[in-house]
């Protein structure tokens, strides 16, 4: 009962709903991200942003934690604050950012 439940929770959410729960982020950021950024840009980078973050922080705590954790790369803001505020571009600041870490 409970895998068919999970699977079926799986299939309603989409894959940026999902990555929106995992960053533990509230309805209301994740509204606020969603009008902010165009639907293309959204998928492709959230999904490259969590690509990234899974391989730099293989805890999972740290990996979760941090899109919410204020980060002196981006003037001492979170990363979703960033995303927040600029929208797209702050959105692809984050994830070049990321790229180029993945590059050390």
């Amino acid at each position: 009962m409970a895998k068919a439940f999970i699977h079926l929770i799986i299939q309603v959410m989409s894959e940026k709903d999902m990555i929106f729960k995992v960053w533990g982020l509230s309805t209301g950021d994740s509204t606020r991200i969603i009008e902010k950024v165009c639907p293309e840009t959204l998928e492709k980078s959230l999904l490259t942003i969590h690509r990234y973050l899974c391989f730099l922080f293989p805890q999972e705590e740290v990996r979760n934690n941090w899109m919410r954790r204020s980060n002196g790369a981006f003037g001492g803001q979170r990363p979703i604050d960033l995303i927040l505020e600029e929208g797209d571009r702050g959105l692809v600041t984050v994830e070049n950012y990321l790229a180029g870490a993945m590059q050390r």
